[in-house]
């Protein structure tokens, strides 16, 4: 980024997670009013399928060529000449546009037989509706899978604010559209709103590229490195397509469940996997360059370091984030959705949801750091094996589960499978770094342990002299969670001085340098200004 500071891993890490965290919060903004407007009903059911379409198909472009894309353009702009790698970009680019081009047509084309797939169980009435949603959303693929491959383009310049900042564009792109076309439209604003925010985050990436001429458009030539990065992407292409059957499975299982059950798995999806973003990408995003130095300068040990430190931090988060979300699920259910059409039963049932996910929070954000590391050291033939063990644990056990807890079992199958994934993943990390597994789990809780439990233990004091609150107001729900945040950040403000020396206190010394950064740059930037 120009006129920029460099920060290091822990300081773009922390950028990264402060700006999805504003995403997010803008992002429940975005479900809150889909939750006020139309609750949980066919409707919102079918819109929701409608919409895992484009996020699947773009997703799982965008996804894989970032990660094969990222190691051979770190390479590139490390060599003497850096002017061919603009022309890697410009292949890339349009070779992606063209296939995503191709690949919303024949979405287009056959969405009635993709709609009958995903939500067989679906009435003619929703059926109908998903169809014509999914007609209008087509057109958002092109644009996602750009957007993703600029993301993965940014990053290999070390530019990670412009690709934390697409979730801000999604969602105000798509909060502005859905205000202004809800009454007049009805359900179909929510297809135009997704189409505004998916060009809200294409525009963002894209724009610094051309500024800084780093993506021409022109020009376009055969790069001698397309070749590698098409053999890099076999393997991530279908290690994706494995993991995105985990999400097909859990549509086509959720449509014959009772009305709005699906939207109500949604809502809880999207606060139970909000620290995948915030926690686990956030790390993973400045990890991965960090990973492949390490790999061309064969520095194992320093990989080591690494991934203790990103596991044990992660595992630290998790026992805050992961016992907030479990004894407080209906304060943030509350909170997010709870007016409107949401109704009460929405609310016991979203909240009784999100529960599951908490506890297996620790996994869902680990999971980002350990498939990196693999793509980083191109062995995504790795991530593919493990993630076939974890759809066939995810496969087997939904359909065991849903005959005899309904929707709650399609949320524990895909916990399950998450932990089976992830803990086959970092086996091999350890393994591979010839460390051992016992001493290694030894040093992560050793860090992560003193600050996490002094939190889970704040957590559960406050649900014991508070009681149960299923059937408390919603102010009093309100009350009760906002004090548990308080009560754990005052907490963790008082261990960090406690102990100077411990992780947190240095965590919050790298959040003010940041903040401080970001001050000189823009008074530089208005002396500059007042100069000229």
């Amino acid at each position: 980024m120009k006129d920029l500071p460099k920060l290091n891993t822990k300081q773009n890490a922390i950028l990264v997670a402060s700006l999805t965290l504003v995403s997010s919060i803008l992002g429940f903004g975005r479900e809150s009013i889909i939750a006020y407007l139309f609750g949980s009903t066919r409707l919102t059911d079918a819109y929701y399928v409608a919409f895992v379409v484009p996020d699947i198909v773009a997703g799982w472009i965008g996804y894989t060529i970032t990660n094969a894309l990222i190691p051979t353009l770190k390479q590139e702009l490390n060599e003497p000449e850096k002017g061919n790698y603009k022309n890697l970009i410009n292949s890339v680019f349009f070779i992606v546009l063209i296939g995503s081009i191709l690949l919303s047509l024949l979405t287009y084309f056959f969405k009635g037989t993709i709609i009958s797939v995903l939500a067989p169980q679906f009435d003619e009435y929703s059926s109908e509706i998903a169809v014509n949603l999914l007609a209008i959303m087509v057109i958002a693929i092109p644009l996602s899978a750009l957007s993703g491959l600029l993301g993965g383009i940014n990053n290999s310049m070390e530019s990670f604010s412009y690709p934390a900042l697409v979730g801000i564009f999604f969602n105000m792109f798509f909060l502005i559209t859905l205000v202004i076309l809800a009454n007049w439209l009805g359900l179909t604003a929510l297809a135009y709103g997704f189409l505004a925010g998916v060009f809200g985050r294409f525009f963002i990436q894209i724009v610094p590229l051309i500024r800084d001429k780093h993506l021409t458009l022109r020009n376009f030539r055969k790069h001698p490195a397309l070749k590698v990065i098409f053999v890099a992407m076999i393997p991530i292409f279908f290690s994706q397509a494995v993991s995105q059957v985990n999400q097909i499975v859990d549509r086509i299982l959720a449509s014959g469940l009772a009305e709005g059950h699906l939207s109500n798995l949604n809502y809880a999806s999207k606060l139970g996997l909000l620290p995948i973003g915030i926690v686990g990408a956030s790390l993973a995003t400045p990890l991965y360059t960090r990973f492949i130095k390490n790999s061309l300068d064969n520095d194992q040990e320093e990989q080591f370091k690494l991934i203790i430190r990103a596991i044990s931090w992660i595992l630290f988060i998790a026992l805050i984030i992961g016992s907030g979300i479990y004894f407080f699920s209906d304060s943030l259910v509350s909170l997010f959705y709870y007016h409107g059409a949401f109704k009460l039963h929405d609310l016991h049932l979203t909240s009784n949801l999100l529960k599951i996910y908490g506890l297996f929070s620790f996994f869902y954000m680990c999971f980002p750091v350990v498939t990196t590391y693999f793509f980083s050291q191109k062995k995504g033939k790795i991530v593919l094996l493990s993630s076939l063990i974890s759809v066939t644990t995810n496969i087997t056990l939904s359909i065991i589960l849903i005959q005899h807890i309904g929707v709650f079992g399609l949320v524990v199958a895909n916990g399950i499978s998450q932990m089976v994934n992830v803990s086959f993943l970092f086996i091999l990390i350890i393994s591979g770094l010839k460390k051992k597994l016992i001493v290694t789990l030894f040093q992560i809780l050793k860090i992560a342990l003193p600050g996490g439990c002094l939190f889970l233990f704040l957590n559960w004091i406050i649900v014991y002299f508070w009681g149960s609150p299923s059937l408390d107001s919603k102010i009093h729900l309100l009350v009760r969670g906002v004090s548990a945040l308080g009560l754990g950040g005052l907490s963790i403000l008082i261990l960090s001085f406690i102990v100077p020396n411990h992780d947190i206190h240095k965590v919050l010394n790298n959040l003010v340098k940041v903040v401080l950064k970001k001050i000189r740059v823009i008074k530089r930037k208005e002396n500059i200004n007042e100069s000229s």
